[in-house]
C-alpha cells in the first residue's frame, strides 16, 4: 500500500475516535440530565456500563478495520457485516447478563432502554461514517 492510502485510513480512524468519543460524550451527558432531572438515579450504571460496552467496542472496531484496510481492502465487507453481527450477538449477551443479574423488572428494562437506546445510536453512527470513508477512499492502482 502506497503511502497516500496509510495516511487516509489514519486519518479516518482519528476522526473515528474523535466522532466516537464527542458521541458517546453527548449522549452519557444528556443521559445524566435526564437522570438528574427525573430523579432516576438507578439509571446511573446502566449509563455507565453502555458508555464503557460502546467505547471498547467502538475501539476494537477501529484497530481491526485500519489492519484490514492495510492488508487487504477486499475484506472490508466482510468486516463491515461480522462486525456488526458480532456487535448484536455481544450487545445481546450484555443484556442478558444484566437481566439475569438484577431482580427488579423495572430496572432491568431501564437498563434495556439505556443500552438500546446507545446501541442504535451508535449504529446509525458507524453506518454513516463508513458509507462516507467508503465512498472517499482513494483508488488502488
Amino acid at each position: 500500500m502506497n503511502q497516500p492510502d496509510r495516511t487516509y485510513i489514519e486519518n479516518r480512524a482519528r476522526q473515528y475516535v474523535k466522532g466516537v468519543l464527542f458521541l458517546l460524550i453527548g449522549i452519557t451527558l444528556t443521559a445524566l440530565a435526564y437522570m438528574n432531572i427525573s430523579v432516576r438515579h438507578q439509571l446511573l450504571w446502566p449509563i455507565i456500563i453502555s458508555l464503557t460496552y460502546n467505547a471498547v467496542i467502538s475501539i476494537l472496531f477501529i484497530c481491526i478495520w485500519k489492519t484490514i484496510m492495510a492488508n487487504s481492502r477486499e475484506s472490508a465487507v466482510h468486516l463491515y457485516l461480522g462486525a456488526t453481527g458480532g456487535r448484536l450477538v455481544t450487545a445481546m449477551f450484555v443484556i442478558l447478563t444484566y437481566c439475569l443479574l438484577e431482580d427488579s423488572r423495572p430496572t432491568r428494562l431501564m437498563f434495556a432502554l439505556t443500552f438500546c437506546s446507545y446501541y442504535l445510536i451508535m449504529l446509525v453512527f458507524d453506518t454513516v461514517f463508513f458509507i462516507k470513508t467508503e465512498g472517499q477512499l482513494p483508488n488502488k492502482k
